[in-house]
């Protein structure tokens, strides 16, 4: 008696659910990649911004305070690794903002653990 496929169907069947099981396993681990980058850009996000309120407050302090009005650099943190640096200036008896960054203060540590080709040896 002779068979008509049926053991070719079940391995087509089998590798069939092992590419879909692969491909959803690659994908939640994907969409957790994307969540955990979202979290840290909303956190980077909020604190650069309430880091700008605080600035924000201090000029606003000055402008009442300050009789002799001169430009300064007003630095207020971030995070634990960096900074916002804000310039202002005085323009009509007012403080204005002329430059504002983000100055990283973290030292960098060069890592020698792999070789490198430098593009001469």
């Amino acid at each position: 008696m002779k068979r008509n496929g049926i053991g070719t169907a079940s391995f087509v069947f089998a590798i069939f659910v092992l590419i879909m099981t692969c491909l959803g396993v690659l994908s939640m681990y994907q969409a957790s990649l994307q969540h955990s980058m979202s979290v840290r850009s909303i956190e980077y996000s909020q604190n650069y911004y309430d880091a700008l309120s605080r600035v924000s407050r201090k000029i606003a302090g000055m402008q009442t305070h300050d009789s002799d009005k001169k430009e300064q650099t007003l630095i207020e943190p971030i995070d634990d690794t960096l900074d916002l640096v804000v310039t202002v200036k005085v323009e009509n008896d007012q403080y204005r903002i002329e430059n504002q960054y983000t100055h990283n203060h973290d030292l960098w540590k060069e890592d020698d653990s792999i070789q490198v080709w430098n593009g001469k040896e």
